[in-house]
């Protein structure tokens, strides 16, 4: 079995970390793992999500996101590369789908060797739809769903990412 999302997120980058999700993975009969971080968890990308979110209450809430260097992530994979592991382990980025900045992020991760990239839409024209059940009041339900999908077939047209990420994520509220 093959596991192709799973966020680092909230943990610390170290051995440890990574052998507790191979032990957990085991346990689950999975062979590969596929770990990764959001880019809007780097400093580097900050200015991407600056000119993506319009919208003022996102806008807020991810300002706070931007918490380190993608470097750090990087130094991590690259000692990890070097263990050996009882499954096959893989590390990627999620990236956050904005309509017409995919050169914006190319310049950046083209410059890092990930296994895969999965590519999400977690924004509607600058509307973070999925961060909190609030954000919705006032908004035409119809209209984003058409959007959504309207940018999902953008996004699997780019035939930048690897993996496509949560197709169904309009959902969450």
């Amino acid at each position: 079995m093959i596991d192709c999302h799973v966020h680092i997120e909230n943990q610390e980058y170290t051995k440890e970390f990574l052998l507790k999700a191979v032990n957990v993975a085991i346990s689950r009969g999975i062979t590969k793992l596929y770990l990764l971080d959001h880019t809007h968890k780097f400093i580097e990308f900050k200015h991407i999500y600056d000119k993506g979110i319009t919208d003022l209450r996102t806008k807020k809430i991810f300002n706070k996101k931007f918490a380190i260097s993608i470097k750090e992530y990087i130094n991590f994979i690259n000692e990890m590369k070097k263990e050996k592991f009882p499954i096959q382990i893989l590390f990627g980025l999620e990236v956050c789908y904005f309509d017409n900045l995919e050169d914006e992020y190319y310049k950046i991760i083209s410059n890092y060797n990930f296994d895969f990239l999965i590519g999400s839409i977690h924004f509607i024209d600058g509307f973070g739809f999925d961060i909190n059940e609030e954000l919705w009041i006032n908004k035409d339900i119809n209209s984003l769903y058409q959007r959504y999908y309207s940018l999902m077939i953008n996004l699997c047209n780019t035939k930048h990412y690897t993996i496509l990420g949560h197709p169904d994520s309009i959902n969450v509220f």
